[in-house]
């Protein structure tokens, strides 16, 4: 048993009385899979974070199809290679009718991640954060279903702007004008403030 299928076990132990699980760091191995797709102790869990703990898409299906995920909340999945299947699996899981606040944070949200995200249907979320995701792809959010009853989209840390930005270059006068992005300003004309780039 892997150091983090046993961090695993520890915090869904505790989750009855702390309704969260928060592991960062500890490297959930295909060992663990089997843990994060079956136990019934994650019918206690709202907050579930699991931070750089290497889950790939199999790590994300496994955790998406578990029918005990019926509480969660907030799902944290930041720096876990979840690429378009993972992404699929968790929008069209239960957790898609009860997660408010999705945070995908330094993913590698493709094309077809970002599709899968427009076209799911997630009535009761409320935050989407895509911090450093890359952004290819970022105009399908425009034909989401859930962009307009969204309180936050953060898609910062992706170099993305919606108004053209100059920086100096100090070694000399010459400014560089990165330009506008058109999908950021219409996505800023839909959610105005609740928008953050």
């Amino acid at each position: 048993m892997s150091d983090g299928h046993r961090e695993l076990a520890e915090q869904l132990s505790r989750a009855a009385q702390t309704r969260s699980v928060t592991l960062r760091d500890v490297g959930l191995e295909p060992d663990s899979y089997d843990l994060l797709r079956t136990d019934t102790r994650f019918a206690d869990v709202e907050r579930l974070a699991l931070h750089h703990n290497q889950l790939g898409d199999s790590g994300t299906a496994a955790l998406a199809a578990n029918p005990a995920l019926t509480a969660v909340t907030h799902l944290e999945l930041v720096g876990n290679a979840v690429g378009h299947d993972g992404i699929h699996a968790l929008t069209n899981s239960p957790l898609r009718t009860t997660v408010t606040r999705l945070d995908l944070s330094g993913n590698p949200v493709t094309p077809e991640g970002f599709d899968a995200l427009a076209d799911a249907s997630m009535p009761a979320l409320r935050e989407l954060v895509l911090r450093n995701v890359r952004c290819g792809g970022l105009g399908a959010l425009l034909r989401a279903a859930a962009l307009d009853r969204l309180a936050l989209l953060d898609l910062s840390e992706n170099d993305i702007a919606d108004h053209d930005r100059e920086y100096a270059d100090w070694g000399g006068p010459a400014v560089y004008t990165i330009p506008a992005d058109e999908v950021c300003v219409e996505l800023r004309l839909r959610l105005g403030y609740r928008l953050d780039l």
